[in-house]
């Protein structure tokens, strides 16, 4: 697993992104909009990280939401039809 730069983020959070990436699952993507989902299954937090080096937390993502956007024929398109503004 790579460790992954979230700009404009405070020290505070990116501890906490930073160690969740320690004990959670990366996975890192063949997109050209979404380079990283990291996934937290105890708290139910996804860690988006966008090719431009943006990112965004969603809480409350259940697991098998994450199966089903794996498994989704564009990772981008999914991002933009079922999860973004949803979580």
């Amino acid at each position: 697993m790579r460790l992954l730069t979230i700009p404009k983020r405070s020290r505070a959070a990116l501890r906490r992104v930073t160690n969740h990436m320690a004990r959670s699952s990366a996975t890192m993507l063949a997109s050209s909009a979404i380079s990283a989902l990291i996934y937290d299954p105890d708290t139910e937090s996804c860690w988006v990280h966008f090719a431009d080096g943006a990112s965004v937390e969603l809480n409350g993502f259940p697991e098998i939401e994450l199966e089903r956007w794996l498994a989704a024929g564009s990772i981008g398109a999914y991002w933009d039809n079922v999860v973004r503004g949803r979580y």
